[in-house]
């Protein structure tokens, strides 16, 4: 388990500065990425943006080479299989690659998170390197595929309701109480899996030390004490305090990453385009079949003024 020490440095360091840092050139790879929509009206907005983008940024954040990304896509869909309790708990090779690269920044530092974690070992302020490592890794889930499948779904749903795209494209102010309801309701599969410290009865039910538990987050976002008419999506729902992210010293260090990517793409993908559509020739396809939240594929179709897809080749 991660100290509220570590885990508070690296969230404080993460947010002060990278985020800031980060929004000029995150606007720019959305505009690069969205290049070919504008093209040809068509996109697989899974496969082009929402699997590419969140990896971009989480090496660029930890200062990772570009030549290693698709590996890392490899290391992130398997640490998922591990959080809902299909996977093989051993990350030998991940843990591996980081620790060689700690050990190379701490030669030659850089401008990274990786060198600002190992900084503070010289400012007094302690980290072990395994904490360190377990740090990264998790940026690697929580930074990456968490949200790759929170882009690809954002997408998904827009395509699906177009009333909610145009009430986002004529009132931009209502895009970031349109994530958080979007992020309550449309991961309400979320599971989080808990190791018990010691022999415990929850309910009425043993739970012996060294256990694992499987803590069902998406039935919380729908506690009616909360969420008053939970099983309804409203756009502006307020307050709207979903736990999707976790809470506390618990909470998802990749959080303020992805609201901030699913509040870019949605303001650049609006400023460009005046509704989306599914490409009915191209069905969905997913990571496998006990993990169908993970897209990997999502073509739409992205009409603008005056424009329709496929305009382009006649």
């Amino acid at each position: 388990p991660y100290s509220r020490q570590p885990r508070g440095l690296v969230s404080k360091a993460f947010a002060r500065r990278h985020l800031e840092e980060l929004t000029p050139g995150l606007i720019e790879d959305v505009d690069g990425l969205l290049k070919g929509a504008t093209t040809t009206g068509k996109m697989d907005v899974a496969a082009e943006l929402a699997n590419q983008l969140p990896l971009r940024i989480v090496a660029r954040i930890l200062g990772l080479p570009l030549e290693d990304q698709e590996r890392f896509q490899q290391w992130s869909y398997r640490l998922l299989r591990l959080t809902i309790g299909i996977g093989d708990p051993y990350n030998d090779e991940l843990i591996q690659y980081f620790s060689d690269l700690f050990n190379e920044r701490k030669c030659d530092p850089g401008d990274d998170l990786i060198s600002e974690l190992l900084a503070t070992e010289e400012n007094r302020v302690y980290l072990t390197r395994e904490e360190m490592l377990n740090m990264c890794v998790e940026l690697v889930l929580s930074g990456n595929i968490t949200a790759s499948i929170f882009l690809s779904h954002m997408l998904l749903r827009l395509s699906q309701q177009p009333e909610l795209y145009q009430a986002l494209h004529d009132d931009l102010s209502l895009i970031p109480a349109a994530i958080e309801e979007m992020l309550r309701y449309d991961f309400s599969w979320l599971k989080g899996w808990r190791t018990a410290r010691h022999d415990t009865v929850l309910n009425g039910y043993e739970i012996k030390a060294g256990q694992q538990v499987a803590v069902n987050i998406g039935a919380a976002n729908f506690d009616e004490t909360y969420f008053p008419h939970s099983e309804y999506f409203d756009m502006r729902r307020s307050p709207n305090p979903h736990l999707t992210f976790g809470h506390g010293v618990h909470l998802c260090l990749g959080s303020a990453l992805a609201r901030l990517q699913g509040r870019i793409v949605l303001e650049r993908i609006i400023a460009q385009f005046s509704a989306l559509r599914l490409d009915p020739d191209h069905p969905m396809q997913y990571l496998d079949s006990k993990m169908k939240k993970a897209i990997t594929s999502l073509s739409l179709l992205f009409y603008s003024d005056g424009f329709s897809p496929g305009a382009s080749a006649k």
